[in-house]
């Protein structure tokens, strides 16, 4: 459906996975898990071409046939992946055109070391565990993260609900750099971060 005064067209997109989707005469093959929402596409006068590049260098565009590559996708386990870094600073506006490189990883494989100022006992875990041990299993604690992104703007109540959500999965606490509510904090946010 289109709007009014954009220059961008609604278009219904239900159950994608292991489906080819035509837009203004060009195909991509696509692989979200089975969803329905709305996606924006933007309409222009002239189709435009993608500009794809590996370690400097142009990628040909290959053609394929999307019947068979249905038949292929339809048999996939999506993967999750979430952008871990990028070359440009989030929020950052960048003019049209500007190449920006994204490292995408799997959230549950990635390990706790990789935070900068993560409790002690979360180094040695993945986030992915902490995700799941933490936040999925804990939905006060989840609700708590989501709400307030500063360990400093907690309630006494809800630290004495994270602390004892810490301690059941055997982080201890102290008031040492490192092993204190802070630290244990930075890694809570990260699993709601990564694995939510």
């Amino acid at each position: 459906m289109p709007l009014k005064g954009s220059r961008k067209q609604a278009v219904e997109e239900t159950s994608l996975t292991g489906s080819a989707v035509r837009i203004a005469g060009a195909e991509a093959a696509l692989a979200p898990p089975p969803r329905s929402s709305t996606v924006f596409v933007e309409i222009r006068p002239s189709s435009v071409a993608a500009e794809v590049a590996r370690a400097g260098s142009m990628l040909p565009a290959v053609a394929i046939d999307a019947r068979i590559v249905d038949s292929v996708l339809d048999r996939l386990t999506p993967v999750a992946t979430k952008v871990v870094s990028q070359s440009v600073a989030p929020g950052t506006a960048v003019p049209r055109g500007t190449a920006v490189d994204l490292v995408l990883a799997r959230p549950g494989d990635l390990p706790g070391r990789i935070i900068p100022g993560i409790h002690e006992a979360f180094k040695v875990r993945t986030i992915g565990d902490i995700g799941q041990q933490l936040i999925e299993a804990q939905p006060t604690v989840k609700e708590i993260i989501r709400r307030k992104p500063v360990v400093t703007d907690l309630t006494e109540a809800e630290r004495a609900t994270v602390t004892n959500a810490l301690a059941q999965s055997g982080v201890e606490l102290s008031n040492v750099p490192g092993l204190d509510l802070a630290a244990a904090y930075t890694g809570l946010q990260a699993g709601y971060l990564f694995v939510s």
